[in-house]
């Protein structure tokens, strides 16, 4: 019993959530009594109550991870399904929209390299069903001379959450340049590299010149 526990009161133990899944973790937040004074006032003006805002923080997390497991799943729909269905992504100056097309670029991806991302450091602001923010990537791909890595940057995103679940409206990459060159493509200095990042450019731009709303 726990020091402002009374008599009989009892109180959920830490390991009654553990293995929760996203959904049930929400539901209970969503169906948890505001007790305090500073809460009940925030929902009686409208404010959303802190624990659905982390609540969704944590949705969003899970979305840049199923992003990077997907792609590097080789799951071409899986990793398009991570966007709305108009949603966008922007790589190297060229935007890659829509289902279809994000499905092809994907594809690509496949067709010529194995790596690993991962996004981390994620600062995202939830406003009711839209979020924007931006989280760091680095990407290490397999190449004949050894692991690499491909990019090191970060995510721009613009988020949309749909029947309930966050996609990716827009994410543009920004990679990291040089200080004493920013015009230099750092992510083409390492000929292994270059190999398949090239492919990856070109898949992109010829998406991108094939969007009519481009």
């Amino acid at each position: 019993m726990g020091p402002h526990q009374a008599p009989g009161e009892e109180v959920a133990e830490f390991s009654e959530f553990q293995g929760c899944g996203l959904h049930a973790l929400k539901d209970i937040v969503n169906s948890s009594v505001i007790t305090s004074g500073k809460e009940a006032t925030a929902f009686k003006r409208g404010v959303r109550p802190m624990d659905e805002i982390w609540a969704d923080k944590l949705a969003i997390q899970e979305l840049c991870a199923r992003y990077c497991h997907t792609i590097d799943g080789q799951d071409s729909d899986g990793w398009a399904r991570c966007f709305t269905p108009d949603g966008a992504f922007e790589f190297d100056g060229h935007v890659v929209r829509g289902y279809a097309a994000l499905r092809l670029y994907a594809d690509t991806h496949t067709r010529v390299m194995r790596g690993r991302h991962m996004t981390l450091n994620h600062l995202y602001e939830v406003h009711g069903d839209r979020a924007s923010g931006h989280a760091t990537t680095v990407v290490s791909i397999a190449t004949v001379s050894g692991y690499k890595i491909m990019g090191q940057g970060g995510y721009e995103d613009d988020l949309l959450k749909v029947n309930g679940e966050w996609k990716i409206r827009y994410r543009r990459v920004k990679n990291d340049l040089l200080v004493a060159d920013p015009t230099k493509q750092v992510n083409l200095a390492d000929p292994d590299v270059a190999e398949q990042v090239q492919k990856l450019i070109d898949s992109a731009e010829d998406l991108a010149r094939r969007d009519p709303h481009g």
